[in-house]
């Protein structure tokens, strides 16, 4: 199994959840420096079953529904980015709206050609 690609597994459970690494921390048991580190890979080689588990039910999954995710080509961007990119949430603007602009006002144009 590839230590990397479970790294990224757990980074995008928490990503999809919404959460942040104190979220998920508060809200699994586990350790916000334990957390860290295995989505970074330093540790991921000593996260125990038990860990995976409170993980997992922390954002509503198995911890064996954990290794089926596949990250979509969007989070794999994300992911390169490195981790912390992972946990931002983009507030985005709100669009302005488009306004066309007007044009003159004509007033031949109102009449239709049968009035004439």
């Amino acid at each position: 199994m590839n230590l990397q690609r479970l790294s990224d597994q757990l980074r995008v459970m928490r990503y999809r959840a919404g959460l942040d690494q104190s979220e998920l921390a508060a809200r699994s048991g586990v350790g916000v420096k334990s957390i860290s580190s295995f989505e970074t890979g330093q540790r991921i080689g000593s996260l125990k079953v038990q860990q995976l588990d409170q993980l997992a039910a922390a954002v509503g999954l198995r911890a064996e529904q954990v290794f089926m995710i596949e990250p979509t080509a969007d989070e794999r961007i994300i992911l390169r980015l490195g981790g912390q990119a992972v946990v931002r949430r983009v507030q985005r603007a709100a669009p302005v709206p488009f306004k066309r602009q007007r044009e003159p006002h004509d007033p031949l144009r109102s009449f239709s050609r049968r009035d004439s």
